[in-house]
């Protein structure tokens, strides 16, 4: 089976993932690194893009694919960080894939309807399913057309993924450690909610995981 990931973090978004399918071919697309399931998952891609940037990656797949208005491919992928070969490999993978998972930060950001528009039109293209990170057919409610693409947030410098969860905490690499000027024991308060930084280095990047209870999927910049 050939799976194509659009979730941020997946092996912590469910659990169930890794055990179901670490025999199986997954691509992941993602602003963040999955170390937990690269390492359990042999036969797996990566394409790693810019932080709200996914409606970018998407419309430079259906420039190649679809029937699709101009756009400046050029600065597309130069403001997303995927290059030319990433998104004909992500191509390849979108026409024989079995299904697509899509998370809720997938729609909260930048070009949030016309990522649903773009993945709709690309699962009727190539008749792949849609799940949601609990498993679970995910309806796309795409508009009817695409609206002009937008610009997504400014995440330069050091930011958090937000992930619910019973215990507060807040883990990062050295980078991310640099990038908010903070040590290892740290106190943060991040929504009114206080954490201890954890110094973690399995992590890479500037961009930090935010533990907290009934947390919402979303980046939050520091």
């Amino acid at each position: 089976m050939k799976i194509l990931s659009f979730a941020t973090l997946l092996s912590a978004q469910t659990s169930k993932f890794i055990a179901r399918h670490k025999d199986d071919e997954v691509f992941v697309v993602s602003p963040l690194d999955d170390e937990v399931l690269f390492s359990a998952i042999k036969n797996h891609h990566f394409l790693k893009y810019e932080i709200d940037t996914l409606g970018f990656v998407l419309a430079l797949v259906c420039a190649r694919v679809l029937e699709f208005p101009e756009i400046d491919q050029g600065y597309l992928s130069g403001e997303s960080n995927a290059s030319e070969e990433e998104i004909q490999t992500l191509c390849e993978f979108f026409s024989s894939c079995d299904g697509i998972i899509v998370a809720p930060e997938n729609f909260s950001g930048a070009n949030s309807t016309n990522i649903a528009f773009m993945l709709d039109a690309l699962s009727k293209k190539f008749g792949f399913c849609v799940i949601g990170i609990n498993g679970k057919p995910y309806e796309l409610n795409a508009p009817l057309k695409m609206s002009e693409l937008e610009e997504g947030a400014d995440f330069n410098g050091a930011s958090v993924f937000c992930l619910p969860a019973e215990n507060v905490a807040l883990k990062g690499s050295a980078m991310f450690a640099m990038a908010s000027k903070l040590k290892n024991g740290a106190k943060v308060v991040i929504d009114g909610i206080e954490a201890t930084f954890e110094l973690d280095s399995t992590l890479k990047g500037t961009t930090g995981l935010f533990f907290a209870p009934n947390a919402k999927y979303e980046f939050k910049k520091l």
